[in-house]
């Protein structure tokens, strides 16, 4: 046994590969099987654009662009857009690209979706879907529940009190997943008092520095923490 195999863990020796994995291991060459799974295409990359990427490397374009992506390529897709679908968007503001679908329909439903919204999903579909609605209210009771104590916090304020307007709004809607107090003093150290946390008696003085950082956890979807 090589020394980088004996520091992997057992637990990942004993896992096993996806279905996905599987099928494409053992379908994936298969002439006669049309693989969706991950949106290859069935042709050749053209030769103008292999060019051109070519010249992109010769001409140093090689550095990280907006992350909106290049504004030239955002004004060609709008230019296709309205040329060939009569689809009418504003590249400055209205288009951005992504290095995949992932990446671009996460950052979609961030943007859009609001708690309470209806997230039609279709049925098979990418199992990211799901969790990415799902994590988009999560955050936004996280983003709330860090809002209403901020707004809570000054002097004479009890940090025990502070404490329980989050622990109340989270709870309402996840709850026992906010599993750690809300905050915490910051001075030469960075964990100090006072403690924002549950039944904490203490009174907050013009001096006092803290955190305030609710978070919200769940076990096989994931988790969020928003600290200020």
């Amino acid at each position: 046994m090589s020394k980088i195999a004996s520091l992997v863990p057992e637990s990942l020796k004993s896992s096993k590969p996806s279905l996905i994995r599987v099928l494409n291991n053992k379908y994936g060459s298969d002439p006669e099987v049309v693989n969706l799974t991950v949106g290859e295409p069935d042709f050749k990359t053209a030769d103008h654009v292999k060019l051109a990427a070519i010249k992109s490397i010769l001409d140093d374009h090689t550095h990280y662009p907006h992350n909106w992506g290049t504004l030239g390529l955002r004004k060609a897709i709008s230019e296709y857009l309205a040329d060939d679908l009569d689809l009418h968007y504003d590249p400055e503001v209205e288009i951005f690209v992504t290095e995949g679908a992932s990446g671009a329909i996460s950052t979609i439903i961030a943007g859009l979706c609001q708690p309470g919204d209806v997230v039609l999903i279709p049925c098979p579909a990418y199992t990211l879907y799901r969790i990415n609605a799902e994590l988009r209210e999560l955050y936004q009771r996280v983003l709330d529940a860090q809002l209403m104590a901020l707004d809570a916090v000054r002097p004479g304020a009890v940090c025990g009190d502070i404490d329980k307007i989050a622990r109340d709004f989270i709870d309402a809607r996840y709850p026992g997943a906010f599993g750690h107090s809300l905050g915490h003093g910051v001075g030469l150290f960075i964990h100090e008092q006072p403690r924002v946390a549950h039944g904490s008696p203490t009174v907050l003085v013009p001096g006092h520095v803290i955190t305030i950082e609710p978070g919200i956890y769940i076990p096989g979807l994931g988790g969020c923490r928003i600290e200020d």
